[in-house]
């Protein structure tokens, strides 16, 4: 039966071959009495409640990156006027966002709240590559939006180093760390690299009666499924697998 096989295919997108099967032999049992109808909303029913972390979490980190903009686009401009306050002064300009090593902190802090609200959602705070996430975005921030204060700047770097070498004391938390890092850096390189491709994009893709069909608007929600991805990605990746394989062989 086709629809049993795309059924399967669907369902183990999300979670392990041998339980889609299962799901989807049970509602096999009973398609025969209720329909096609029933048996795709029970699929879609069973996707739904194994997605649904992911989708809310994927909304929070957007909301999180918008509120993100929405401060930095207000700090900005009230630089640029403290800035223009000062020049007939002789003072000199105003450094927001004008030192490179700012830049990278605002990049690095904007792809650790990101990865800390989806992971929060999806993981729950149990896990420590959430937790790990969330401690690592509160200084991060701290960083971004006081990077003119010195005593906010060495507090902030303070408590970033202490929560790293306290996740580097276990394996566990040790791993933990290394799908973060592995995440941050994959999540950028991939930004990096849709920015990198977007201006070929633009000429790429007809005006509608709007403007392109998918405008600077969307690099933000671009910018979350690129993070988010990367988080799953990297999870998967420094997973324990020693502690999989002893549970196969007590099984």
């Amino acid at each position: 039966m086709r629809s049993a096989i795309v059924a399967e295919w669907l369902i183990a997108r999300f979670t392990n071959p041998d339980r889609a099967a299962s799901v989807v032999g049970d509602l096999l049992e009973l398609a025969p009495e209720r329909g096609p109808l029933w048996f795709w909303s029970g699929v879609a029913g069973i996707v739904l409640s194994l997605t649904w972390r992911r989708l809310v979490g994927f909304a929070l980190a957007y909301a999180c990156l918008s509120l993100l903009q929405w401060r930095i686009t207000t700090t900005a401009r009230s630089a640029l006027l403290q800035w223009h306050m000062m020049a007939g002064s002789g003072a000199p300009p105003f450094p927001f966002h004008r030192d490179p090593l700012h830049a990278a902190v605002v990049a690095f802090a904007a792809s650790a709240c990101i990865a800390a609200a989806y992971a929060v959602i999806c993981y729950g705070l149990h896990d420590e590559f959430a937790r790990l996430a969330l401690a690592v975005s509160a200084p991060s921030l701290l960083l971004m939006f006081y990077w003119s204060k010195l005593a906010v700047v060495l507090s902030a770097s303070s408590i970033l180093l202490g929560v790293l070498i306290y996740f580097v004391v276990s394996g566990r938390r040790r791993r933990a760390m290394l799908a973060l890092a592995v995440a941050l850096f994959a999540g950028f390189c991939g930004f990096r690299f849709i920015l990198y491709l977007w201006p070929w994009y633009l000429q790429l893709v007809p005006l509608s009666p709007l403007g392109y069909s998918l405008s600077n608007a969307s690099l933000p929600v671009l910018a979350v499924i690129v993070q988010v991805a990367a988080c799953d990605w990297a999870r998967w990746l420094v997973r324990d697998r020693s502690a999989g394989a002893s549970q196969m062989e007590n099984a």
